[in-house]
C-alpha cells in the first residue's frame, strides 16, 4: 500500500468527507488518488467501496478488479468484487469471486451469505439454504444470513425452522426489515391475522418509508374486511403507488361496488406499465381478466 504522506493525507480526508456524509466528494478525491498512483491498494479498495454504496456497479467492479491485480490472495476483495457483479446480474461471475474468495479464506463467512443471496435470487432455494448455512456455521450470529436462511426455508415449507432463524436473527437485530416481513408472512400462512398485522406495523415503525409495508398491510386488512382501514393505509403511501397498492385498492372499490372506478384505476395502471416498457403482475392481470 502506498505510503506517500500527502496520499495518506487525502485518503484520510475522504474517510472524512464519508463522515460527514458526502460520498460523492469522497469518491471524486479517491478517484484522483487512484489516477496518480495506481498501485495504491488501499485507496482502490476504498473507492470501490464507495462507487459500491453509489450503487455506480460497474465502477466498483473496476475498481475491485485493480485491487486484485495489485493484491491477487486479499479475500474481502474477491467477496466485493463477487458483490458489484451481482448488483449487474452477473451471477456466474460473482459465484466465482465469492468460491475465490472462500478457497483463500475458508472462515470468512460473508462469503458464504452473499453466495446465499446470489443463489436465492436466481430461485436456486436448496442451494442458497445449505450457503446460509455454511455462514452460520462460521458465524452463528450472522444476523443477514439467519434472516437469508429464514426466508428460503419459508420458501420450502419448513416454516418451524424458517420461524426459528427469523426470531433468532429478530434477537440480534430487531429492525431487520426482511425478517420480519418474512414472519408476518408466517403469522398469516398460520392464520394469526391480528400477530402478522402486528409484525407488518413493527416493521413499518422501523422503516417507514418501505412502501412493501404498506402494501403488506393494506392487503391483509382488506382480508381481515378492515376496508375502511385498507384505505386509509393507502391514502398514507409514500409516492407513487406500486401495483399491488394498486390492485388492493380496485379491490377495495370493487368491494364497495365501484366498478367503474376499479377498471379505471386498472386501466392506468396497464397504461403506466406499457409506456415504462413493465410487465403486469399475474395478480393484476387476474383482476383485469375477471
Amino acid at each position: 500500500m502506498a505510503t506517500n504522506p500527502l496520499s495518506r493525507t487525502r485518503k484520510l480526508k475522504a474517510d472524512e468527507l464519508v463522515r460527514q456524509g458526502k460520498p460523492e466528494e469522497a469518491v471524486e478525491m479517491l478517484r484522483r488518488i487512484c489516477a496518480s498512483d495506481r498501485s495504491d491498494t488501499e485507496a482502490w479498495f476504498k473507492l470501490g467501496m464507495l462507487e459500491r454504496q453509489l450503487q455506480n456497479s460497474e465502477a466498483a467492479e473496476a475498481a475491485f478488479r485493480r485491487v486484485l491485480v495489485l493484491a491477487p490472495r486479499l479475500a474481502i476483495a474477491h467477496c466485493a468484487l463477487g458483490s458489484a457483479l451481482h448488483a449487474q446480474r452477473k451471477y456466474a461471475e460473482a459465484r466465482q469471486s465469492y468460491s475465490a474468495a472462500t478457497r483463500i479464506d475458508p472462515k470468512l463467512a460473508d462469503a458464504h451469505f452473499l453466495d446465499g443471496l446470489c443463489l436465492q435470487e436466481q430461485g436456486i432455494i436448496e442451494a442458497a439454504a445449505t450457503s446460509f448455512e455454511r455462514a452460520l456455521a462460521l458465524q452463528p450470529a450472522h444476523a443477514e444470513a439467519l434472516s437469508g436462511l429464514g426466508a428460503v426455508l419459508l420458501l420450502l415449507g419448513d416454516y418451524k425452522g424458517a420461524r426459528a432463524a427469523l426470531q433468532h436473527c429478530l434477537r440480534l437485530q430487531p429492525g431487520n426489515l426482511e425478517a420480519l416481513v418474512n414472519l408476518g408472512t408466517l403469522a398469516e400462512q398460520d392464520g394469526k391475522a391480528e400477530e402478522a398485522l402486528a409484525t407488518y406495523r413493527r416493521a413499518r415503525a422501523s422503516h417507514p418509508g418501505d412502501v412493501r409495508l404498506f402494501d403488506a398491510e393494506a392487503a391483509l386488512l382488506e382480508r381481515m374486511g378492515r376496508l375502511d382501514e385498507a384505505s386509509a393505509m393507502l391514502d398514507r403511501v409514500p409516492g407513487q403507488l406500486s401495483p399491488n397498492a394498486v390492485l388492493v385498492r380496485a379491490l377495495l372499490a370493487m368491494r364497495r361496488g365501484d366498478y367503474a372506478v376499479a377498471a379505471d384505476m386498472l386501466g392506468r395502471e396497464v397504461d403506466r406499465a406499457q409506456d415504462a416498457g413493465a410487465g403486469l403482475p399475474l395478480n393484476l392481470l387476474g383482476t383485469l381478466a375477471v
